[in-house]
């Protein structure tokens, strides 16, 4: 089957027609040395565009020169180019500018050239048209921003959604039991059996017994969302130490708890559990007996969304407000670029069918913010890239709105 390569000219989508340029050429899209999305950034980020970037039968429709000239009309309007973000699903990517985006397809051929190149309309930021992309979401979505801790928009902000992760009510948890003199950071666990865990995270493979400190598990809970570390820091505190901060989310369950209730072979203790809150309490006990499920035996549909750790946005931006100085929150930024403001704490969540991500950020000038979004979708699969790009939108026109 033939590809096809293509690209928009700038002025002519300005003016609100899509003109393309289509190139034949045989084999295959898929780059083997060059990522379509180095591809894309190397394209952007270079003051000239050598010919062997690009497949032959590209250039026979738009030569090198010709695009140099479109993607400068693309700096102009919205500022220079920054990054590419998105993970590329069916081949698109989120081209980041000073002073917006632009969607660009683009596929290689196996000689990592370019044979196929659509810019979608570039679009300013726009906090108005960030929190439409978000309300345009199919499902239940949440989401607020704060600056100062002063809401400035938010809807659906206090609907207890799924948030696919319970890391921000146990790590406020340690660092209120550190502040009161029970446990130090640097003070070392060792690693227990029964708080062993599915990914993600490295410390499932470790053997019992490994001994790491506090701050170690804190940050490996923060960074890489590793479970085992977080169902070990449940277990050292106690769910008593963690109620304060676990909202609706009595009986605290650890992720080990969720993955045998969302087990395929536990369907009857899963129907229990939801059929009285009172009887939760008791049934941990049987959760704890119970065997690590094997990652094939999960139920992977989003019909089981309800079995999380619920929180409103609201919520999640006050756990993060008591946390967000611990320089482990921002080891992992999420989307946001820390260069673009002086400190960035994240803390995100995912589950079938349930994404989350809330995002604490200190501005050059100061001034602080919180950003928090969730997505819940039972009917269908969780459209991550798009969750993701419609987020970090928000963040850039937070940031670009209150210079």
């Amino acid at each position: 089957m033939k590809k096809l390569g293509l690209i928009v000219c700038f002025s002519l989508l300005l003016a609100g027609n899509i003109v393309s340029a289509r190139a034949q050429t045989p084999g295959s899209a898929s780059a083997t040395e060059l990522t379509p999305q180095a591809a894309l950034t190397r394209l952007l980020s270079s003051p000239a565009i050598s010919p062997d970037w690009l497949a032959p039968s590209f250039t026979n429709q738009i030569p090198a020169t010709r695009l140099e000239i479109d993607i400068q009309q693309y700096e102009k309007a919205l500022g220079p180019f920054v990054r590419v973000a998105g993970g590329g699903k069916n081949g698109v990517y989120l081209a980041i500018f000073e002073g917006g985006t632009l969607p660009a397809l683009i596929a290689l051929d196996d000689r990592g050239r370019i044979v196929e190149l659509l810019f979608r309309a570039p679009q300013t930021y726009s906090v108005d048209g960030a929190l439409a992309e978000l309300r345009a979401l199919p499902g239940q979505v949440g989401f607020v921003v704060e600056e100062n801790g002063k809401e400035i928009a938010g809807s659906g902000q206090d609907k207890q959604l799924s948030a696919g992760s319970p890391r921000l009510s146990v790590l406020n948890a340690l660092a209120a039991e550190v502040a009161r003199g029970r446990y130090r950071w640097s003070d070392t666990v060792k690693l227990a059996a029964a708080s062993r865990s599915l990914p993600p995270g490295i410390l499932q493979d470790w053997p019992a017994g490994s001994t790491l400190t506090i701050e170690t598990l804190a940050s490996l809970m923060f960074s890489i969302g590793d479970n085992t570390a977080t169902d070990s820091i449940i277990r050292l505190v106690g769910r008593e130490a963690i109620a304060p901060f676990a909202y609706s989310n009595v009986p605290f369950l650890t992720t080990r708890d969720m993955f045998v209730l969302k087990s395929k072979q536990n369907t009857e203790l899963l129907d229990k559990w939801r059929e009285s809150n009172s009887s939760q309490r008791a049934m941990l006990a049987q959760l704890d007996r119970a065997p690590l499920p094997a990652a094939y035996d999960l139920d992977t549909t989003s019909t089981n969304v309800d079995v999380d750790w619920r929180y409103s946005n609201r919520q999640l931006c006050d756990l993060m407000s008591h946390v967000q100085s611990l320089q482990l929150t921002g080891i992992d930024p999420g989307v946001a670029a820390p260069s673009e403001w002086d400190r960035v704490a994240f803390a995100g969540g995912s589950d079938w069918g349930a994404t989350s991500m809330t995002t604490w950020l200190v501005a050059k000038d100061g001034k602080n913010f919180c950003v928090s979004a969730t997505w819940n979708e039972t009917d269908r699969t969780i459209d991550q890239d798009t969750f993701d790009n419609a987020y970090l939108v928000l963040i850039n026109s937070v940031r670009t709105a209150r210079r």
